[in-house]
């Protein structure tokens, strides 16, 4: 069913429309009366000072490209072993 979804013009116009009324509405509210104060973890992540990026990294190694090197051999030993390469 997703994949019979037509995106007609009217469709976006409407969309287009109702994204402009929300930020008429956005702009029209007053400004915050209190500031929020940035907590230590958002100042290291906006620092980079974090060690998260090498947990994904490891993680994504882990997950992604270790079993895509494994597939990609498999691939190759069988088609070397079936004659095609």
């Amino acid at each position: 069913q997703l994949g019979e979804f037509r995106f007609t013009p009217e469709q976006g116009k409407h969309w287009f429309d109702q994204l402009l009324a929300l930020v008429k509405i956005a702009e029209g509210l007053p400004a915050p009366k209190e500031t929020m104060i940035e907590s230590d973890w958002n100042e290291k992540a906006r620092r980079g000072n974090l060690r998260t990026g090498w947990i994904v990294g490891i993680v994504v190694g882990a997950l992604v490209v270790i079993p895509g090197c494994i597939v990609i051999m498999t691939v190759l030993a069988l088609l070397y072993f079936e004659g095609a390469l």
